[in-house]
Protein backbone atom coordinates (compact mmCIF):
# COMPACT_ATOMS: atom_id res chain seq x y z
CA UNK A 1 0.00 0.00 0.00
CA UNK A 2 1.41 3.28 -0.93
CA UNK A 3 1.95 6.28 1.55
CA UNK A 4 -1.02 8.49 1.41
CA UNK A 5 -0.89 12.07 -0.04
CA UNK A 6 -1.62 15.04 1.36
CA UNK A 7 -2.19 18.44 -0.60
CA UNK A 8 -0.95 21.40 1.36
CA UNK A 9 -2.34 24.59 -0.05
CA UNK A 10 -1.18 28.21 1.17
CA UNK A 11 0.68 30.81 -0.14
CA UNK A 12 3.44 31.20 2.79
CA UNK A 13 6.34 30.09 1.38
CA UNK A 14 8.07 29.03 4.62
CA UNK A 15 4.53 27.62 6.13
CA UNK A 16 4.51 24.96 3.22
CA UNK A 17 8.63 23.96 4.12
CA UNK A 18 7.44 23.68 7.71
CA UNK A 19 4.38 21.37 7.23
CA UNK A 20 6.24 19.39 3.95
CA UNK A 21 9.00 18.47 6.22
CA UNK A 22 6.75 17.24 9.24
CA UNK A 23 4.31 15.34 7.40
CA UNK A 24 7.28 13.75 5.14
CA UNK A 25 9.20 12.94 8.03
CA UNK A 26 5.46 11.35 9.56
CA UNK A 27 5.94 8.61 6.52
CA UNK A 28 3.16 10.92 4.21
CA UNK A 29 3.36 12.03 0.51
CA UNK A 30 2.87 15.86 -0.10
CA UNK A 31 2.35 18.08 -2.81
CA UNK A 32 1.48 21.89 -2.14
CA UNK A 33 -0.35 24.15 -4.10
CA UNK A 34 0.53 27.64 -3.97
CA UNK A 35 -3.10 29.83 -3.90
CA UNK A 36 -6.51 28.70 -4.29
CA UNK A 37 -7.31 28.20 -8.01
CA UNK A 38 -4.18 26.07 -8.27
CA UNK A 39 -5.15 23.89 -5.62
CA UNK A 40 -8.81 23.18 -6.75
CA UNK A 41 -7.26 22.52 -10.00
CA UNK A 42 -4.60 19.69 -8.69
CA UNK A 43 -6.97 18.16 -6.32
CA UNK A 44 -8.96 16.72 -9.65
CA UNK A 45 -5.64 15.31 -10.78
CA UNK A 46 -4.09 14.14 -7.52
CA UNK A 47 -7.00 13.20 -5.23
CA UNK A 48 -5.32 13.78 -2.11
CA UNK A 49 -6.14 11.42 1.28
CA UNK A 50 -6.76 15.10 2.76
CA UNK A 51 -6.08 18.75 2.30
CA UNK A 52 -4.30 20.69 4.11
CA UNK A 53 -6.10 25.00 3.92
CA UNK A 54 -4.87 28.11 4.85
CA UNK A 55 -7.06 30.30 5.48
CA UNK A 56 -5.42 33.19 4.45
CA UNK A 57 -5.05 32.63 0.79
CA UNK A 58 -4.11 34.95 -2.55
CA UNK A 59 -6.11 35.70 -4.63
CA UNK A 60 -8.95 33.53 -3.39
CA UNK A 61 -9.85 32.76 0.37
CA UNK A 62 -9.45 29.61 2.10
CA UNK A 63 -13.13 30.03 2.76
CA UNK A 64 -13.75 30.16 -1.25
CA UNK A 65 -11.51 27.26 -1.92
CA UNK A 66 -13.31 24.67 1.15
CA UNK A 67 -16.88 25.72 -0.41
CA UNK A 68 -16.09 25.28 -4.20
CA UNK A 69 -14.39 21.63 -2.90
CA UNK A 70 -16.92 20.68 -0.66
CA UNK A 71 -20.16 21.02 -3.86
CA UNK A 72 -18.04 19.03 -6.59
CA UNK A 73 -19.03 15.68 -6.39
CA UNK A 74 -15.79 14.15 -7.12
CA UNK A 75 -13.69 16.46 -3.93
CA UNK A 76 -16.56 16.58 -1.82
CA UNK A 77 -15.74 13.41 0.75
CA UNK A 78 -11.63 14.67 1.37
CA UNK A 79 -11.25 15.31 4.56
CA UNK A 80 -10.04 19.01 5.27
CA UNK A 81 -8.10 20.70 7.75
CA UNK A 82 -7.90 24.38 8.16
CA UNK A 83 -5.02 26.18 9.44
CA UNK A 84 -5.85 29.90 10.35
CA UNK A 85 -4.59 33.03 12.74
CA UNK A 86 -8.36 33.40 14.00
CA UNK A 87 -8.74 32.07 17.65
CA UNK A 88 -12.36 33.47 18.27
CA UNK A 89 -14.62 30.44 18.51
CA UNK A 90 -17.36 31.28 16.75
CA UNK A 91 -15.04 31.94 13.84
CA UNK A 92 -13.80 28.95 13.89
CA UNK A 93 -17.14 27.10 14.58
CA UNK A 94 -17.83 28.89 11.46
CA UNK A 95 -15.21 26.98 9.19
CA UNK A 96 -16.05 23.94 10.83
CA UNK A 97 -19.97 24.69 9.48
CA UNK A 98 -18.47 25.08 5.79
CA UNK A 99 -16.96 21.63 5.90
CA UNK A 100 -13.86 21.46 7.12
CA UNK A 101 -13.14 18.16 9.71
CA UNK A 102 -10.49 20.62 11.86
CA UNK A 103 -9.09 23.42 12.45
CA UNK A 104 -5.75 24.78 13.91
CA UNK A 105 -4.32 27.48 14.88
CA UNK A 106 -1.12 29.15 13.65
CA UNK A 107 1.81 29.30 14.80
CA UNK A 108 1.14 25.11 14.25
CA UNK A 109 3.88 22.50 15.27
CA UNK A 110 4.52 19.84 13.47
CA UNK A 111 3.81 17.25 16.15
CA UNK A 112 0.68 18.42 16.00
CA UNK A 113 -0.31 19.10 12.15
CA UNK A 114 0.97 15.18 12.22
CA UNK A 115 -0.86 14.15 14.97
CA UNK A 116 -4.24 15.64 13.87
CA UNK A 117 -4.19 14.87 10.35
CA UNK A 118 -3.52 11.20 11.38
CA UNK A 119 -6.63 11.64 13.78
CA UNK A 120 -8.56 12.96 10.93
CA UNK A 121 -7.95 10.27 8.75
CA UNK A 122 -8.20 7.84 11.17
CA UNK A 123 -12.18 8.75 11.76
CA UNK A 124 -12.49 9.61 7.98
CA UNK A 125 -11.52 5.84 7.11
CA UNK A 126 -14.80 3.42 6.79
CA UNK A 127 -14.32 -0.11 7.97
CA UNK A 128 -13.89 -1.96 4.86
CA UNK A 129 -15.37 -5.30 5.82
CA UNK A 130 -18.44 -3.83 6.17
CA UNK A 131 -18.61 -0.87 4.20
CA UNK A 132 -22.52 -0.67 3.71
CA UNK A 133 -24.38 -0.59 6.88
CA UNK A 134 -28.56 -1.40 6.61
CA UNK A 135 -29.56 1.19 9.36
CA UNK A 136 -33.63 0.52 8.35
CA UNK A 137 -35.33 -0.98 5.57
CA UNK A 138 -35.09 2.10 3.82
CA UNK A 139 -32.00 4.12 5.16
CA UNK A 140 -28.39 2.95 4.49
CA UNK A 141 -24.76 4.14 5.47
CA UNK A 142 -22.80 3.68 2.78
CA UNK A 143 -18.97 3.25 3.81
CA UNK A 144 -17.32 3.39 0.27
CA UNK A 145 -18.50 7.08 -0.90
CA UNK A 146 -18.50 8.62 2.23
CA UNK A 147 -22.87 9.24 2.49
CA UNK A 148 -25.87 8.16 3.69
CA UNK A 149 -28.68 6.98 1.33
CA UNK A 150 -32.78 6.97 2.25
CA UNK A 151 -35.04 5.17 -0.31
CA UNK A 152 -32.53 5.82 -2.90
CA UNK A 153 -31.81 9.57 -2.14
CA UNK A 154 -28.33 9.77 -1.74
CA UNK A 155 -26.93 11.97 0.38
CA UNK A 156 -22.87 13.23 0.60
CA UNK A 157 -21.46 13.62 3.95
CA UNK A 158 -18.44 15.23 5.17
CA UNK A 159 -15.93 12.33 7.12
CA UNK A 160 -17.06 13.59 10.51
CA UNK A 161 -20.77 13.72 9.82
CA UNK A 162 -19.99 9.74 8.52
CA UNK A 163 -17.93 8.72 11.52
CA UNK A 164 -21.04 10.62 13.80
CA UNK A 165 -23.46 8.68 11.80
CA UNK A 166 -21.43 5.10 11.84
CA UNK A 167 -20.76 5.49 15.48
CA UNK A 168 -24.91 6.38 16.57
CA UNK A 169 -25.98 3.38 14.10
CA UNK A 170 -23.66 0.62 15.74
CA UNK A 171 -24.96 1.21 19.29
CA UNK A 172 -28.24 -0.27 17.22
CA UNK A 173 -30.65 2.65 18.89
CA UNK A 174 -28.92 3.30 22.42
CA UNK A 175 -27.44 6.48 23.07
CA UNK A 176 -24.09 7.45 22.62
CA UNK A 177 -22.22 9.75 25.09
CA UNK A 178 -21.59 13.30 23.75
CA UNK A 179 -18.16 12.90 25.33
CA UNK A 180 -17.54 9.47 23.41
CA UNK A 181 -18.60 11.37 19.86
CA UNK A 182 -16.27 14.22 20.95
CA UNK A 183 -12.90 11.88 21.68
CA UNK A 184 -13.78 9.82 18.92
CA UNK A 185 -13.63 12.79 16.34
CA UNK A 186 -11.43 15.25 17.97
CA UNK A 187 -9.35 13.40 20.61
CA UNK A 188 -9.14 14.89 24.17
CA UNK A 189 -6.67 17.72 22.64
CA UNK A 190 -9.45 18.42 20.45
CA UNK A 191 -10.76 22.63 19.81
CA UNK A 192 -14.23 21.06 19.61
CA UNK A 193 -16.59 21.44 22.67
CA UNK A 194 -20.11 20.44 23.26
CA UNK A 195 -21.50 23.27 20.82
CA UNK A 196 -19.62 22.09 17.67
CA UNK A 197 -20.72 18.67 17.92
CA UNK A 198 -24.47 20.22 18.58
CA UNK A 199 -24.39 21.95 15.21
CA UNK A 200 -22.82 19.03 13.28
CA UNK A 201 -25.91 16.96 14.73
CA UNK A 202 -27.94 19.56 13.65
CA UNK A 203 -26.30 19.97 9.71
CA UNK A 204 -26.32 15.64 9.96
CA UNK A 205 -30.62 15.94 10.77
CA UNK A 206 -30.74 18.18 7.94
CA UNK A 207 -29.37 16.07 5.52
CA UNK A 208 -30.68 13.15 6.37
CA UNK A 209 -34.37 15.29 6.25
CA UNK A 210 -33.24 16.32 2.17
CA UNK A 211 -32.76 12.71 1.67
CA UNK A 212 -36.76 12.23 3.32
CA UNK A 213 -36.10 11.04 7.31
CA UNK A 214 -37.82 12.93 10.36
CA UNK A 215 -36.64 15.96 10.97
CA UNK A 216 -35.47 14.55 14.39
CA UNK A 217 -33.58 11.05 13.24
CA UNK A 218 -30.73 12.25 15.96
CA UNK A 219 -32.43 13.63 19.17
CA UNK A 220 -30.93 14.32 22.40
CA UNK A 221 -31.11 12.30 25.10
CA UNK A 222 -30.87 14.59 28.72
CA UNK A 223 -27.61 13.88 30.82
CA UNK A 224 -26.57 10.84 28.60
CA UNK A 225 -25.64 11.55 24.50
CA UNK A 226 -27.28 11.55 21.44
CA UNK A 227 -29.52 8.73 19.93
CA UNK A 228 -30.10 7.66 16.33
CA UNK A 229 -34.44 6.93 15.85
CA UNK A 230 -34.82 4.49 13.74
CA UNK A 231 -37.28 5.67 11.03
CA UNK A 232 -40.75 4.66 11.19
CA UNK A 233 -41.74 1.44 9.38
Amino acid sequence: MGLELVQIITSARGEAKQLDEALRKARFRTHHSSDGPTGMVEAKEILPALIVLDVDLSGMSGEEVCQHLREDPHLSAIPLVFIGTDTDESERARMLDLGADDYLTKPVGGHEVVARVKAVLRRGRPALADPNQMIDLDLMLEGVWCGVSYCGHRMQLTTSEWSVLQRLVKRSGKPVPQEELIGGLWGEDGLVHDRELDRMVKALNQKLAESGCPTDTISWTPNVGYLLKRPAA
